[in-house]
């Protein structure tokens, strides 16, 4: 029988990151940000009773004032920085 976080690892197939961060001005505000391969990855996570399980859990241990999401989408990705003259 697989553990709790295996079945939340599972129904996280196609996000490629995702980062916890405190704020650096208000020690109360969480930021976490989240990279997927497409759409339909992140829909499927939204909904499985994993992370309905997760979110329940933490909705009672924790005290959530606002929550707010954005969208990217990233048209393509490249290594590197800035180019460099010689």
């Amino acid at each position: 029988m697989p553990s709790a976080e295996q079945e939340y690892t599972a129904a996280r197939l196609g996000c490629v990151f995702h980062v916890f961060a405190a704020d650096l001005l208000d020690l109360n505000v969480i930021h976490l940000s989240e990279g997927w391969e497409e759409q339909a990855a992140f829909d499927r996570l939204d909904t499985s009773e994993p992370f309905l399980k997760a979110l329940r859990e933490v909705m009672e241990n924790v005290r959530i004032l606002d929550r707010q999401g954005q969208k990217y989408e990233i048209a393509s990705q490249g290594a590197g920085g800035p180019s460099r003259r010689h």
